[in-house]
C-alpha cells in the first residue's frame, strides 16, 4: 500500500496501516522536508513498546517493522512537508523456493554515458510485477560543472518520488533511491545514464551506477 501525506499548515498524522494480528513489513517513506527542522518521522507499536524513526529529507528511510496485532503504523508530518510512504506486508513463511527473484546492474568507474540508449534489466512476464527498486548514481568531486543522472523507466510505473530520475552531486555526494514499484505485463525495465548540463551522452565524469531489482 501506498499513499501521500499533503503539504498542510498543521501537523499532520495518519494510520497508515493497522493488523488485527502481529504483523512484519517493510515501512519505505520519503520526505520534501527542511532538513534541521521539523522532520517528518513514522511510529509503530511491537510487542515490546512503542517505535519512532525520523523520515530523512531528500532520500528514502527504509525501515523493517514489526507490528502488534491491533495497533497500527503512524506516518506524521510538519507544515510545509509532503511525505509519501509505503508498506510492504509479508506473510507467513512457506515451503517451497520462495517468490523472491534478484536482478542487478552495476557500472563502475564508468566515463561513457549511454543516453540515449536504454538498458533492460528484466521484462515481467504476462502478470506483471512487484519490485523493490533500488538505484545509486556517484561521481567523482568535481568544480560543479557537470553531473551525472540515471534514469530508470517502467510501464505503468507507480507514482513513486525519487525512482525515475537521480542526478549525482558534484561535491561526490550520492543520490539513492528505494521504492516499491509495479512493473507492467510483458514490459520491460530499463535504465540509462546521461550528462547535464550539455550533451547528454558520450564523454563524462566518472561515476558509478547501480540498479537492483528484487521481484516478489
Amino acid at each position: 500500500m501506498t499513499g501521500t501525506l499533503p503539504n498542510k499548515n498543521l501537523v499532520y498524522a495518519l494510520c497508515a496501516y493497522q493488523p488485527s494480528s502481529s504483523t512484519t513489513a517493510l515501512l519505505i517513506a520519503y520526505s520534501t522536508g527542511y532538513a534541521g527542522e521539523d522532520i517528518p518521522y513514522v511510529s509503530w507499536t511491537d510487542e515490546y513498546n512503542n517505535q519512532s524513526q525520523q523520515v530523512p529529507v531528500g532520500t528514502s528511510a527504509v525501515i523493517p517493522v514489526r507490528i502488534a496485532g491491533s495497533t497500527g503504523v503512524w506516518i506524521h508530518s510538519f507544515p510545509g512537508d509532503s511525505t509519501w510512504y509505503a508498506l510492504i506486508i509479508f506473510g507467513a513463511p512457506a515451503k517451497g523456493a520462495g517468490p523472491f527473484v534478484d536482478y542487478e546492474a552495476n557500472l563502475l568507474n564508468w566515463t561513457n554515458a549511454s543516453y540515449p540508449n536504454w538498458q533492460t534489466l528484466f521484462t515481467a512476464g504476462k502478470a506483471g510485477a512487484n519490485i523493490l527498486l533500488l538505484s545509486d548514481i556517484t561521481q567523482l568531486a568535481n568544480d560543479g560543472t557537470a553531473s551525472e543522472g540515471l534514469q530508470v523507466d517502467v510501464t505503468l510505473q507507480a507514482a513513486v518520488p525519487c525512482a525515475a530520475a537521480l542526478v549525482a552531486g558534484s561535491s561526490g555526494i550520492s543520490a539513492t533511491c528505494i521504492s516499491p514499484v509495479f512493473v507492467g505485463g510483458g514490459s520491460p525495465l530499463q535504465f540509462r545514464t546521461y550528462n547535464t548540463p550539455g550533451v547528454p551522452w558520450g564523454t563524462s565524469p566518472t561515476y558509478s551506477a547501480e540498479v537492483d531489482v528484487l521481484q516478489f
